[in-house]
């Protein structure tokens, strides 16, 4: 698997995952639940167990594609800490928000002056 740190490890009974979540992720999110993901995020909040199951399948997707959204309630009955799981959920979903890399980060000064970071 890769040591990409946007991936966040997630252990489940004797397997690790790595969730890790782009915009096909995010957009699978909300074809599936029918709402902005916003919205779903919110519901985590509230520990909605639909929006987890959802969510956690979502962030396997990019690294674990043979996982279906029918194998994920299986899955989440063989984890022991659902808080932990929340924040695994949680730390992926702000890797992406975030843009974390493992490239050493320049900032440069746009033509309008604002700051603009590329990876090198």
């Amino acid at each position: 698997m890769s040591t990409d740190k946007r991936n966040v490890p997630v252990k489940v009974g004797s397997k690790t995952y790595n969730l890790r979540f782009n915009y096909d992720a995010l957009t699978t999110i909300e074809d599936t639940l029918g709402k902005p993901f916003l919205d779903v995020f919110l519901s985590l909040t509230k520990l909605s167990f639909t929006s987890v199951k959802v969510v956690f399948w979502a962030g396997l997707r990019k690294n674990h594609p043979e996982v279906a959204l029918e194998d994920v309630g299986a899955i989440l009955d063989e984890c022991e800490e659902l808080p932990q799981m929340i924040k695994a959920l949680t730390a992926s979903l702000q890797n992406f928000f975030n843009k974390k890399t493992d490239a050493p980060e320049e900032k440069k000064t746009s033509k309008k002056g604002s700051m603009v970071t590329t990876a090198e």
